[in-house]
């Protein structure tokens, strides 16, 4: 294995709807490359950041409590742009009622730039209830947005669970979000690194079992209680895709469902 190199990394700076892969693991030798990496993963905001935006309407990234499983999702808004004003950006969604639920002032949203390329971080400035529109103002630098397929929270009351055996040990861990090619879970420090491959299986609430016979640690990252998070990079047969995807499909309705009646 090698050597452990932890770093903290800032929610604030994780695209998380997506968290974002940025190893928090690196070799040695590779430090200085990896720091020349993340500056060119970033735009450094000089005049006008609200440029990047498109004209008209804008794709938001909002995370929602979901009080009836007790986990914070993370969906996609489709905004209209009524105005910019420096980097300050009026918003109105035919979803307000939706969203106000879940945006308050002061809480931090994404807002995808028009090419697609990087994420604006904003802070919600205002709430209008009565016209029905939020106030963003930008800030910081935009965030590199890697092209990945959605993922979704996992329902915690119904849960995912990826089998592995470690260094000849069984450990059953329960899987925190996933997607068609990756999926994360919490767990107490393992003998895991980037790069290492195993054998898992993942088990889901209707008892589907899905075998990864080479499962690879894609990234660890650090949580609180001392524990950590591992994203698992999957591979599987198109069939067991096909049955994937329609798991997440479904899971994605589910949650919309549920936010809509909040």
């Amino acid at each position: 294995m090698k050597e452990e190199n932890l770093s903290s990394l800032s929610l604030n700076e994780l695209t998380d709807s997506l968290d974002e892969v940025i190893d928090s693991l690196f070799i040695d030798d590779k430090k200085e490359e990896r720091k020349e990496e993340k500056k060119a993963d970033k735009i450094e905001i000089e005049t006008a950041i609200w440029e990047l935006l498109p004209k008209d309407k804008v794709t938001a990234k909002v995370k929602c409590f979901l009080k009836s499983e007790g986990i914070e999702v993370e969906v996609d808004v489709s905004f209209k742009i009524d105005s910019i004003d420096g980097n300050k950006i009026t918003l109105s969604s035919p979803s307000f009622v939706f969203v106000w639920k879940c945006l308050e002032k002061g809480k931090d949203i994404l807002l995808l730039s028009k090419d697609g390329n990087y994420l604006l971080k904003g802070n919600v400035e205002e709430i209008n209830l009565r016209k029905e529109n939020l106030v963003v103002s930008l800030y910081g630098e935009a965030i590199k947005y890697p092209r990945q397929l959605f993922r979704v929270e996992v329902n915690p009351k119904e849960p995912i669970y990826i089998v592995m055996k470690i260094e000849n040990k069984p450990v059953v861990a329960v899987v925190k979000d996933i997607n068609e090619e990756a999926c994360s879970f919490v767990y107490t420090p393992l003998p895991l690194l980037p790069g290492d491959v195993f054998g898992a299986v993942l088990r889901f609430p209707d008892g589907k079992k899905i075998a990864i016979p080479n499962a690879e640690v894609l990234t660890v990252r650090r949580e609180n209680g001392g524990l950590r998070r591992y994203i698992i990079k999957i591979k599987v047969n198109e069939t067991e895709r096909a049955y994937l995807r329609r798991f997440l499909i479904e899971r994605q309705r589910e949650i919309l469902r549920k936010l809509r009646e909040l």
